[in-house]
C-alpha cells in the first residue's frame, strides 16, 4: 500500500507476462572449481511484455484500471522495451565474472570471454536507390538512408544508426558511401536499412522504406554479393506481406554492395586433441560392440532392418530416425515393448524416450557434461593433488602417510530420459534415466612413514548404474526456497555392479568381489540389499527446512492425513453492551474478528456492519476462520468516525500512544505471530531450529543465573573446542591451501597491462563514469539535506519533549503482531477510537465439535484509560490478569445467566468444527427427492457415514463459494427523465452470495466482464439450502440520500438460484450460470462442500 495526499492507494499489478528467448552461454571453462569462469544472459529478441495495473483509492470504492488509458499501456510497454534492449537484449548483455578470487590474468580472461565481441566485420556500400515514393505533397523528396544492426523483427534505434548524406528533390538518389560494422552474430543480427524523407527542423522526417538483410546467408570467404532490394513497409516486414499482393509495390528499390569478412582466431590445440580422443573412443567402442541379442533380432524383424550384426543396424537406425517410432502400429508397439528385457537400456535396447510418450530426450543435458566433464575432472585431481601434499600431512599422525584417490575419468554419466509430472497434492515428481559405466576410480593409499612397504592401495573402479531414479519434491511451500524437502527411490530394479581393488606392495592387484565368498556377498548386497532399501515405495527423505519451526509446520500442514479433517472456528458476533460513548452521547460501534495464522493481516480479518448511534449493537453476523494451528482468537470494538481522515504515514509516537492501553493483549498476540512469520534472510533450514532454542535456553540460563558455574565452563570449553575443529577442518584448510597457490601464481604473473580501447570506447567509458560521479554526488546531496531535515526535526521535538530521536523510529524488522497492525489500520491511519479489545482461546474453551456462547470484557476503551490515569488499574502490564480468565472454567454460569458486570462486554458464539470431504465410496441419500430408491438407503445421510445431522436429520457441512468471474453483464441504466446505458468504463459491479440467513459481498470491480476470484465459506449449510447469487452495481449517494428523503439503491445486474443437492452429493461443481432479471450476463463459480464431523 502506498500513502499518499490524504488517502491510501493501493496498486495492483497482475497478469505480467514476459515473453523472450535468452541465450545463456557459460564462459571460459578451467580446471579448478567452480569449472566455470563466468556466464552471460543475454536475450536475443525485444520481449513482449503485458500486464494489468489497477489502482484503488480506499476500501469500499472500485478499483480503476490504469491499462484502459489510452496511449499509456503503450507508452509503458515501450519504455520497457527501451529500457531492456539497452541493458540485456543481443549484443548487450549481462555478464557475471563467478571465479573473482583468481590470478589478474585469469579475471582479465574471464571478463574477455563473456564479454560479447565481434566476430567479423561488414562492409556495406550504399550505391543508390531508384523508383522512390514521393513523400512530399508539394515539390520532391530528400531522400537519405541510415543504416545499423538489429535483430530479426525490431528495427534498430534512430540514435544507434549510421546514415548517408542528403540528396535533395530527387526519387533515384545516388549516395556511393561505404561504411564498416562490426558483427557480434551471424545468427542473431540482420542489417536494417531504412530510407527517410529529410524535413529538416522544421518536422519529422518521413519513412519511405526498409530493407531487412539477414547475415547468416553472406558468404564468409570475403567476397563481395551485390544486387537491388525492395523497399517494404514496416507491417509487411513483420506479417510478411499480404497473399495475393507483391510486398514493396511502388516504394522503390536499393542497390547494395556487402562483404563481410570472419574474424578467425587459432584453433585451441587441446579442444582439438580431446575431440579426436572422443572420436577414436566411440569408434573403437562401436567395433566391439556386440553384435546381436535376441530380443534385438525381434525388433529388427518388426522394423525391417536385415543384416547380420542387428545391433549396429539397430543403434544405426535410432541415430538417425531420432528414436521415433511412429511408424509402427499400436500393436506392433505393444509386442515390441513386451519383448524387452525390464532394464530397456542393456546394450543397443530402446530408450525409454523412444517407447514411452511421457519421457522426454536430455540430449542438450549430456552435451553440456559431456563439455563439462573434462575441466571436472582436472578440477578434481587438482584439488586432491593439494589435499594430499597440503591437508593431510598436518590431520595424520607423523608415523603415518596416506592419500586420497579421485578421478572422474573421461566418460560422463548418462541421463538419457526425464519425465515430469506433478499431482493433486504439493509435490512434483522427477523420474531420470540414469546411466553410469565410466571409467572414474576412487580409493585411498596408506603406508608407515618409516616403512615404505608396509602399505595397501584400495580403489572402487568400475562403477556401473543403470536405474530410473524418481526424486520428489515434497512438500512445496510459498516461500523460498520453495521445496521443504526431497525424496530419492529407484523405479523398479536398478543394475548395480562395481569391482573393489586391493593392492600390496610387490604383489599384484586383487579385485575382491571375485574371490569365492565374496563374490556371492556382493551379489546379494548391490543385487538385493541396496536396491531393496530404495526401491519404491521406499525413499531417502532429506528434508530441506526444519519442521520443527512453527512458520514450516504451518506451511506444510497440507501434507497431514485424511484423517485429520478442516478445522474451522465459526463466531457469530452478537451484540455488545455497556460501550463508552466518544462523541458526546453516543458512538458508531463495529467489531473486527481476527485469528492468527500463516496469512496476510487483511485476509484474516473480518469486520461487522457500522450500528448508528448506539451504545448496545447487535450484529449477529457470522464469520469463518481457518484453525489448522491457530488458536488465539482476538476481538476489537472500535467507532466509526464520521468523518474519517487518513494519515499520509505512521507516526511512532502516535503508534505508540495508541498501543499503550493495549500492552497486555499485544504481548499475549506477538508470540502467536512469530509462529507463523519466517523471513527470506532468516530461513529456518533444517537442524537450526533446535540449535537456535538450545543457544538461547543456555543464554536465557546464564543470563538468568540459574547455571552453575561448571557448567557455564562447560559450555566454553565446548565453544573453544567447537571453533578449534571448524579451524582445523578439512575443508578450511584446503581452502587456505588454494589461495596460497593462487597468490604464488599470480607473484609468477607478468604485471597485467591497462585494455587497449578504442577511442569510442574511452568516450563511453568517460560518460559512464562521469554519470556515476554526477549520480554519486546527488546522492551526496539528498543524504545531506535528509540529515538536516532529521536534525531540524530532532531539535524541534526535543523543545516539546524530552523523548530522543532514536525512540521515535520504528524497527522495520520487527514482528508485528494481529493487535498492533489493527490499532495500525483503525487508529493510526484512519480516526476510529478503540472501544474495547480481547482474547480467547477457543481451543482451551472448546473440543472440537462444541459451540459455547460467552460473554467477554473488553479491555482499553476510554473509561479504561481513565481508571488507569487515576491509578486504579495498570494497562501497560503484559502481565496483567486477564478478566476473562472465568469464561474457562468448567463451573461458568452459562451465557444467559451472566450478571451485567456494568463494564463494556461482547456476546460471541464461537464453534469448533471439523469437515471432512464428501466420500465417494459410501452411498448417499437424495436428500432432496420424495421418491424412494433401493441403491439409497433412507437411514444413510448426505456425505460421510459419520457426518453431523441436524433436527431433520439431514447432514450439515462447510460450503466453500469462489466467485471467479463474471461475462457479458447488462450495463445498467442511468438517468433521472432519459434512461440511458451506463457506458462500460463507467460499470464498477460486485456479487453479493446469500446461503439461508448467511451472506458475504465481494469486493466492487470495473467493466461488463469483471475477474473476482474471491472465496468465501458458509457453515451449517444442508442440501435442502439453496445459493443466491446477486450482481449489481452500487448505488451513488445524491443530495436526496443525504438528507434522507431516498435510500441509496444498488442497480440491479442479475441474479441466479444455484441448488446445494448436486455439490453436496459429489463434494466439488464448477461451472457458468447464467443471470436471471436480465437479458444477457453469466457469472462463474467453483463450489466445494466439506461434511461437518460427528462426535
Amino acid at each position: 500500500m502506498i500513502y499518499g495526499g490524504t488517502s491510501p492507494l493501493k496498486i495492483d499489478v497482475g497478469e505480467l507476462a514476459i515473453s523472450a528467448t535468452a541465450k545463456i552461454t557459460l564462459a571460459h571453462l578451467m580446471g579448478e572449481v567452480p569449472c566455470v569462469g563466468g556466464t552471460q544472459i543475454t536475450l536475443t529478441e525485444d520481449p513482449y511484455v503485458s500486464y494489468r495495473i489497477a489502482l484503488k483509492a480506499a476500501p469500499g470504492m472500485p478499483s480503476v484500471s490504469l491499462s484502459s488509458i489510452p496511449g499509456l499501456k503503450s507508452a509503458v510497454q515501450g519504455a520497457i522495451t527501451v529500457a531492456l534492449r539497452e541493458k540485456v537484449v543481443f549484443p548487450k548483455s549481462i555478464n557475471k565474472v563467478i571465479t573473482k578470487k583468481h590470478t589478474p590474468w585469469t579475471v582479465r580472461a574471464i571478463e574477455d570471454a563473456i564479454a560479447i565481441s565481434p566476430v567479423g566485420r561488414l562492409r556495406l556500400t550504399v550505391r543508390g536507390a531508384s523508383g522512390l515514393k514521393n513523400m512530399e505533397m508539394m515539390g520532391t523528396s530528400d531522400p537519405y538512408a541510415a543504416l545499423a544492426l538489429g535483430s530479426r523483427k525490431t528495427p534498430p534505434l534512430i540514435s544507434d544508426c549510421q546514415r548517408t548524406k542528403t540528396i535533395d528533390n530527387t526519387l533515384h538518389p545516388t549516395w556511393e558511401e561505404t561504411f564498416e560494422l562490426d558483427v557480434c552474430s551471424t545468427e542473431l543480427q540482420c542489417l536494417w536499412v531504412r530510407v527517410y524523407d529529410d524535413d529538416g527542423q522544421y518536422g519529422t522526417d518521413d519513412l519511405m522504406g526498409s530493407v531487412v538483410l539477414p547475415l547468416s546467408g553472406l558468404p564468409a570467404d570475403g567476397s563481395t554479393v551485390r544486387g537491388s532490394y525492395p523497399l517494404k513497409k514496416e507491417k509487411e516486414l513483420q506479417t510478411g506481406g499480404k497473399r495475393g499482393k507483391k510486398s514493396g509495390t511502388g516504394l522503390g528499390e536499393l542497390f547494395l554492395e556487402l562483404t563481410y569478412v570472419p574474424i578467425t582466431e587459432p584453433a585451441d590445440e587441446t579442444r582439438k586433441r580431446l575431440d579426436q580422443a572422443t572420436r577414436e573412443a566411440e569408434a573403437k567402442y562401436r567395433e566391439n560392440a556386440p553384435g546381436e541379442y535376441g530380443f534385438q533380432a525381434e525388433i529388427c524383424r518388426l522394423l525391417g532392418i536385415k543384416g547380420k550384426r542387428d545391433g549396429k543396424a539397430l543403434s544405426a537406425l535410432l541415430e538417425s530416425d531420432k528414436g521415433t517410432l511412429d511408424h509402427l502400429g499400436d500393436g506392433r508397439l505393444r509386442h515390441l515393448v513386451s519383448t524387452l528385457p525390464p532394464r530397456m537400456d542393456i546394450g543397443h535396447g530402446i530408450p525409454l524416450w523412444a517407447t514411452f510418450p511421457g519421457f522426454e530426450g536430455m540430449r542438450s543435458m549430456n552435451e553440456i557434461l559431456l563439455t563439462v566433464w573434462p575441466y571436472a575432472a582436472a578440477a578434481v585431481r587438482r584439488d586432491v593433488e593439494t589435499l594430499n601434499a597440503e591437508v593431510l600431512p598436518k590431520k595424520l599422525p607423523p608415523f603415518m602417510r596416506a592419500g586420497v584417490i579421485a578421478d572422474l575419468g573421461a566418460v560422463p554419466p548418462t541421463l538419457e530420459s526425464v519425465r515430469a509430472f506433478g499431482s493433486d497434492g504439493d509435490e512434483i515428481s522427477l523420474e531420470f534415466h540414469l546411466k553410469i559405466a565410466g571409467d572414474a576410480r576412487f580409493g585411498v593409499v596408506f603406508n608407515a612413514a618409516f616403512a615404505p612397504l608396509c602399505g595397501a592401495r584400495v580403489q572402487l573402479a568400475e562403477v556401473t548404474l543403470m536405474a530410473i531414479v524418481r526424486v520428489k519434491l515434497q512438500p512445496l511451500v510459498r516461500r523460498i526456497p520453495i521445496v521443504a524437502g526431497t525424496a530419492v527411490s529407484f523405479v523398479g530394479d536398478p543394475l548395480v555392479d562395481a569391482a573393489v581393488r586391493l593392492e600390496l606392495p610387490l604383489m599384484p592387484g586383487v579385485d575382491l568381489g571375485c574371490l569365492p565368498g565374496v563374490d556371492l556377498a556382493k551379489r546379494a548386497v548391490l543385487g538385493g540389499v541396496v536396491p531393496g532399501m530404495f526401491r519404491y515405495p521406499s525413499w531417502l527423505y532429506s528434508p530441506v527446512l526444519d519442521f520443527d519451526h512453527p512458520a514450516v509446520k504451518q506451511l506444510t500442514r497440507g501434507g497431514s492425513s485424511d484423517g485429520d479433517g478442516e478445522h474451522v472456528v465459526t463466531v457469530k458476533v452478537k451484540r455488545a453492551r455497556n460501550l463508552d460513548a466518544t462523541d458526546a452521547f453516543y458512538s458508531d460501534p463495529f467489531a473486527i474478528v481476527v485469528v492468527a495464522g500463516e496469512a496476510d493481516y487483511a485476509s484474516r480479518a473480518k469486520r461487522t456492519d457500522v450500528k448508528k448511534r448506539t451504545l448496545k449493537p447487535a450484529w449477529d453476523q457470522t464469520f469463518s476462520f481457518s484453525a489448522a494451528d491457530a488458536e488465539c482468537l482476538m476481538v476489537a470494538v472500535f467507532d466509526a468516525d464520521s468523518t474519517p481522515t487518513v494519515a499520509k504515514a505512521i507516526d511512532p509516537a502516535r503508534l505508540r500512544r495508541k498501543m499503550a492501553p493495549v500492552t497486555r493483549h499485544h504481548a499475549k498476540s506477538l508470540p502467536h505471530a512469530e509462529r507463523f512469520h519466517m523471513r527470506v534472510d532468516d530461513i529456518p533450514f533444517h537442524g537450526t531450529v533446535a540449535a537456535k532454542a538450545r543457544a538461547a535456553a543456555e543464554a536465557r540460563a546464564i543470563e538468568d543465573g540459574t547455571m552453575s558455574k561448571t557448567d557455564i565452563q562447560k559450555l566454553e570449553k565446548k565453544a573453544q573446542k567447537k571453533a578449534k575443529k571448524k579451524a582445523n577442518s578439512v575443508g578450511k584448510l584446503l581452502k587456505e591451501a588454494k589461495k596460497r597457490d593462487i597468490e604464488r601464481r599470480a607473484a609468477l604473473e607478468p604485471p597485467l597491462p591497462p585494455r587497449i580501447m578504442s577511442p569510442e570506447q574511452i568516450e563511453k567509458e568517460e560518460k559512464k563514469a562521469a554519470k556515476k560521479a554526477k549520480k554519486a554526488e546527488k546522492a551526496r546531496k539528498k543524504a545531506e539535506k535528509k540529515a538536516k531535515k532529521a536534525q531540524k526535526a530532532a531539535s524541534k521535538r526535543s523543545l516539546k519533549k524530552s523523548d530522543s530521536m532514536e525512540e521515535e523510529q520504528l524497527d522495520p524488522d520487527r514482528v508485528v503482531s494481529d493487535v498492533e497492525q489493527c490499532i495500525i489500520n483503525e487508529t493510526v491511519i484512519l480516526s476510529n477510537d478503540l472501544l474495547g479489545m480481547c482474547h480467547v482461546d477457543f481451543k482451551r474453551l472448546l473440543r472440537p465439535g462444541q459451540r459455547k456462547t460467552v460473554w467477554l470484557r473488553l479491555e482499553g476503551g476510554p473509561s479504561d484509560q481513565k481508571r488507569a490515569a487515576a491509578g486504579e488499574i495498570d494497562l501497560e502490564d503484559p502481565d496483567g490478569i486477564d478478566p476473562n480468565e472465568e469464561v474457562y472454567e468448567s463451573n461458568a454460569a452459562p451465557a444467559g445467566e451472566r450478571v451485567d458486570s456494568g463494564f463494556p462486554e461482547i456476546e460471541l458464539e464461537i464453534g469448533w468444527m471439523v469437515y471432512d470431504d464428501v466420500s465417494f465410496g459410501t452411498k448417499t441419500a437424495a436428500a432432496v427427492d420424495d421418491d424412494d430408491d433401493d441403491s439409497y438407503p433412507s437411514d444413510e445421510k448426505i456425505g460421510t457415514a459419520a457426518g453431523t445431522s441436524n433436527d431433520s436429520g439431514i447432514a450439515t457441512g462447510s460450503l466453500h463459494v469462489e466467485v471467479v468471474r463474471c461475462a457479458d453483464l447488462q450495463k445498467p441504466k442511468v438517468g433521472t427523465l432519459y434512461k440511458a446505458k451506463m457506458s462500460g468504463e463507467r460499470v464498477t459491479p460486485k456479487v453479493d452470495v446469500y446461503v439461508g440467513n448467511q451472506h458475504a459481498s465481494t469486493q466492487t470491480s470495473r467493466g461488463v466482464e469483471p475477474t473476482f476470484k474471491e472465496h468465501f465459506d458458509f457453515p451449517g449449510v444442508t442440501a435442502l439450502d439453496e445459493l443466491v447469487v446477486r450482481v449489481s452495481h452500487p448505488g451513488r449517494k445524491s443530495i436526496s440520500t443525504k438528507m434522507g428523503i431516498a435510500k441509496v439503491r444498488d442497480k440491479f445486474m442479475g441474479s441466479v438460484v444455484v441448488p446445494l443437492n448436486g455439490v453436496v452429493k459429489s463434494g466439488a461443481i464448477a461451472g457458468t450460470y447464467a443471470l436471471g432479471g436480465v437479458k444477457h450476463g453469466e457469472v462463474t463459480l467453483a463450489l466445494s462442500y466439506r461434511v461437518e464431523r460427528k462426535y
